[in-house]
């Protein structure tokens, strides 16, 4: 066996905005004694970038610094390993990936270009459908932004793929004059979906690794609550026990030919019935809950990508009841937009968590960083400036 064999003789690259989806994975390594290098494109402050568990920052404005940042980091004989966070970057290396997949272990899905292929949502949809997966009714927009025929009421819009400020081209649309106002106001292609009343969400994070042959869906997550236009930031998370659930995933993965972390989500209709939404194939907000429990994704990831498979007692049990919370986004939303729950109420549910995604009393600094932003951000707006 190889010196490079070894975990600790390759190096990692984390790469995302400042966001706690990135530093997630920081942290994820860091605890297992792993120094990563982040890439991280600037925000208002620094929050990601400024994890203890860091060996070496690189702050950028545009991801496409992002290469000549990794020349300085080729080795074939030891690869580097890279993990994307978000949508951009993601497709960004994966137009790249002939380039890079001598030097770096990356997502991939065997072919470059084929990650940004299939994470066209409506292309999703129908290989989700092939593989026994409910998917609402969809209809395309035409080019030149026309409705189609036989479009029934309510609808949502869905961007066709991930590109800046996407997630603010969802409108609910309950007839015809709503939908094209809500056209009008896109920043990008969107298509058309019928609107299922959801009672909850639920996500499944995992990783695949041998083209999709090997699949762990890791964790399960099943938010508390439900708001009409965000997700939920408190969940229950609980292993993945729907046989037939795992397997049309693991098929759809190998289909791809996927290698990498993913996350696969679903919406709950009033009748518990899923219905699936879309795969994101990468490092997502919720990963860092299955390092909580012991499911290491980055870990995995890398140790699959070595040996083809994943350790055998790789999937752990969940104990009942795990609770995570994004307890800063749940403040914003819960306490402060939507008036659900009282800060009292708020304070509970932070103490009742098992898993917090901000706070980690190991590494500190990213959330005080992070609180005095929103203090100052506060203090501004109430004096106007």
């Amino acid at each position: 066996m190889g010196a490079c064999s070894s975990l600790s003789s390759h190096k990692f690259i984390v790469i995302g905005s400042e966001h706690y989806n990135p530093l997630g994975v920081i942290r994820s390594l860091g605890e297992a004694g792993i120094a990563p290098i982040a890439i991280v494109r600037r925000g208002q402050y620094q929050f990601a970038s400024a994890s203890k568990y860091i060996d070496s920052v690189y702050l950028i404005d545009d991801y496409n610094e992002v290469f000549g940042i990794l020349d300085g980091y080729k080795d074939p004989d030891c690869k580097t390993f890279i993990i994307p966070c978000d949508d951009v970057i993601t497709s960004i290396l994966d137009k790249e990936f002939d380039k890079l997949k001598n030097y770096f272990y990356l997502s991939n899905a065997g072919a470059e270009g084929r990650i940004t292929l299939y994470a066209e949502k409506e292309r999703q949809l129908i290989l989700a459908e092939k593989h026994g997966l409910n998917v609402a009714k969809t209809w395309a927009v035409g080019k030149d932004g026309s409705l189609p025929d036989g479009v029934l009421y309510p609808v949502i819009t869905k961007p066709v793929y991930s590109y800046d400020d996407w997630k603010q081209d969802y409108y609910i649309c309950s007839n015809e004059f709503e939908l094209t106002e809500a056209l009008g106001k896109t920043k990008g292609p969107v298509f058309l979906q019928q609107y299922i009343t959801k009672k909850t969400e639920l996500a499944i994070d995992g990783v695949s690794v041998n083209r999709g042959r090997c699949v762990l869906p890791a964790i399960e997550s099943t938010y508390t609550y439900a708001l009409p236009d965000y997700y939920s930031s408190e969940m229950v998370v609980s292993n993945c026990r729907d046989e037939k659930l795992r397997l049309s995933l693991q098929t759809m993965l190998s289909e791809i030919g996927y290698e990498g972390i993913f996350e696969a989500e679903f919406m709950v209709d009033e009748n518990g019935e899923l219905w699936f939404l879309e795969i994101n194939f990468r490092n997502s907000t919720w990963s860092y809950a299955s390092t909580s429990l012991g499911m290491n994704l980055p870990l995995l990831f890398a140790r699959g990508m070595l040996d083809g498979k994943f350790p055998d007692d790789s999937e752990k049990k969940i104990p009942e009841n795990y609770i995570a919370l994004a307890e800063l986004m749940d403040f914003l939303q819960r306490v402060m937009k939507y008036k659900m729950i009282s800060p009292l109420e708020w304070v509970k549910c932070v103490r009742r968590a098992n898993c917090l995604f901000f706070y980690n009393k190991n590494d500190k600094r990213p959330f005080w960083n992070m609180c005095r932003y929103q203090v100052v951000k506060v203090f501004k707006g109430f004096f106007g400036r």
